[in-house]
């Protein structure tokens, strides 16, 4: 037990003594039978960059593809995904999840998705709904969220199971739709003046999102293309709320029911950057069940007030230690795990008044190169975690994943 406590903890001990060395270094390649998915009409917005982003953006988008697909709910979501290629065993590939900041999009994250990927690791960013190119909605199952979540109140006071969708469409909302160019159905935008207006609303609907990403995600597994048993998640500021409330709800819930996932969760390893105990007003619970207690976390921080504060709160309720606290060459014994942390786990505050992603743009103190190591010690090391196909269960009740 000793020994495995020790293994399991020696990526903090190598950003400790400033050692830390992360090299599996492949380049990537595309997924090319995804090129020809056709791209849903959008109209440009804000946070999906101008041209000259876009050209900046386009060295790191080598070895991706995008593509589209409708959540549970009726919202079609842009996604991208990278693959390394000349990997050993494709199907043992970690699939990394990262997810961007509010009023942001996914392509906070393209220049740290490319590092991981020339790294090893499967990547997939996504804009969330109502952010980016995740703006178009299916109105034959769409429901404003206010309206959907009156809804869920009246089913549930009824003793109804979830979901939140038209019992006739069930077998169709199922399926990952991934969206052609012909056919493609009529649809509406989300509007954020009428909605999203506070926590509430947001922690209600945007889990969906990342449910829906999981279970397209779970295609690419069962094509021998990435391990999700091998799975981390990132997330900036929203994005590492978004992270804590769809834990709590669809990965490590305590009472859990079988579903289109393991019993015991797929998340091997989380990194929250910038988190907060609260969305707009709404207080996160992170009452994960037992498994969902034991994975590992690492939490990032810059220094700079509330936000600071509100990360270290975060690292608190989760059992996260603060390792920046620790001064080695005084007390040896403060760097050994305490019974009561959350092992393989550390809070780091760095030197910088910077939020969430923009940390790594361009990274501070070899943040990219830490958070790397963590996710290697984390998600390639585990053998009870090696690839197995999965199957959809179809009774499965629940919104996204769950």
């Amino acid at each position: 037990m000793n020994r495995s406590r020790r293994n399991r903890n020696s990526w903090v001990d190598a950003i400790l003594l400033g050692l830390l060395v992360f090299a599996f270094s492949v380049p990537c390649q595309a997924q090319e039978k995804d090129k020809e998915k056709a791209k849903p009409g959008a109209v440009a917005e804000s946070d999906e960059g101008t041209e000259a982003d876009a050209a900046a953006d386009e060295p790191f988008l080598k070895g991706s593809t995008e593509t589209h697909i409708q959540t549970l709910d009726g919202v079609y979501l842009n996604l991208r995904l990278w693959v390394p290629e000349k990997v050993q065993t494709p199907k043992e590939t970690p699939i990394v999840v990262l997810m961007h900041m509010r009023g942001r999009s996914q392509r906070d994250w393209f220049p740290f998705a490319k590092f991981l990927c020339d790294k090893g690791f499967a990547v997939c960013t996504f804009d969330f709904r109502g952010h980016g190119q995740s703006r178009d909605v299916n109105p034959e199952v769409y429901m404003k969220v206010g309206d959907a979540m009156r809804h869920a109140v009246a089913r549930n006071a009824a003793g109804i199971d979830r979901p939140l969708v038209p019992r006739g469409e069930r077998e169709v909302q199922l399926e990952i739709q991934e969206l052609s160019g012909a056919g493609k159905p009529t649809t509406e935008k989300i509007d954020q003046s009428e909605e999203f207006r506070n926590g509430k609303e947001l922690a209600f609907a945007l889990p969906n999102d990342l449910s829906a990403v999981k279970e397209y995600l779970l295609t690419k597994h069962n094509e021998g293309v990435l391990n999700i048993r091998r799975l981390g998640i990132v997330g900036a500021e929203l994005g590492a709320a978004i992270a804590i409330e769809w834990m709590n709800r669809e990965e490590f819930p305590i009472g859990r029911q079988q579903g289109f996932e393991a019993l015991d969760g797929d998340v091997a390893a989380a990194v929250l950057m910038s988190p907060s105990m609260s969305i707009a007003g709404y207080r996160l619970v992170a009452d994960f069940n037992q498994q969902g207690q034991s994975i590992p976390i690492m939490i990032i921080s810059g220094n700079d007030g509330k936000m600071a504060d509100d990360a270290e709160r975060m690292a608190r309720k989760l059992r996260v230690p603060n390792r920046q606290l620790v001064k080695q060459e005084d007390d040896k014994k403060s760097n050994k795990p305490r019974s009561k942390d959350r092992q393989g786990s550390g809070f780091f505050k760095v030197e910088s008044k910077l939020v969430g992603s923009e940390l790594l743009r361009p990274p501070v103190a070899k943040l990219d190169q830490y958070i790397g190591g963590f996710l290697k010690d984390n998600l390639t090391k585990d053998k009870s975690r090696n690839w197995q196909k999965r199957e959809l269960v179809p009774e499965r009740t629940g919104f996204g994943s769950g």
